[in-house]
């Protein structure tokens, strides 16, 4: 089950801890840790059945970015759709944020 926004909270601590969804499911909770190539580590804290697109709207509000502009990576691979257990991403991971560059050049 997927969340659509906000339960998740940022920062705390680390290992596993269990929360409930509005339906009264238990959630699995992970920390993740978002590394931008240019400095600045953070660390968030997510349902592992978030999505893919829900962790990157979470990075994009907390660094002020659009959300389109947000490119992360998990282990080498480009992290596109799915959830966060659907990508093998667990608790403690490193995840990381390559700044989107827009080159301005022009296609004919």
């Amino acid at each position: 089950m997927e969340r659509g926004g906000g339960g998740s909270s940022s920062g705390g601590g680390s290992g596993l801890e269990d929360n409930r969804c509005a339906c009264g499911r238990t959630l699995q909770m992970v920390g993740v840790h978002v590394t931008p190539t240019t400095g600045g580590q953070f660390e968030l804290r997510v349902a592992a059945t978030d999505s893919i697109e829900f962790l990157r709207r979470l990075v994009s509000k907390r660094l002020r970015v659009p959300k389109e502009r947000i490119c992360l990576l998990y282990r080498d691979r480009h992290l596109r759709e799915g959830t966060l257990e659907e990508n093998s991403i667990i608790d403690g991971a490193r995840i990381t944020l390559l700044p989107s560059v827009e080159t301005g050049l022009l296609v004919l």
